[in-house]
């Protein structure tokens, strides 16, 4: 793997820990480092508590939007797949 090292020359890295190490620093530099959250933040406040408990579901929504469902996606943050999601309102 070929590299330009800091003081501007072409360096080859052969080891396995060379190329670790080149890497590292290429990637490192790509990111943004986000700081740390302090302990004592809060993540919400009482706007976004008022907003959610204004939320209602009901059946017909619910029905159709599982009908919507495009059973070929991947799964949700509920790590549901929606195919099970779909035939479970198949199965009503």
């Amino acid at each position: 793997m070929k590299y330009t090292s800091d003081d501007g020359k072409d360096q080859v890295a052969s080891t396995d820990t060379d190329k670790a190490n080149v890497l590292s620093k290429f990637f490192s530099n790509v990111y943004v480092k986000e700081p740390q959250l302090d302990n004592d933040v809060v993540m919400h406040d009482s706007s976004t508590v008022s907003y959610i408990d204004m939320f209602t579901v009901n059946v017909g929504d619910t029905l159709k939007h599982l009908s919507d469902l495009n059973i070929y996606k991947s799964t949700g943050p509920d790590n549901l797949f929606p195919r099970i999601l779909y035939m479970k309102l198949e199965m009503k």
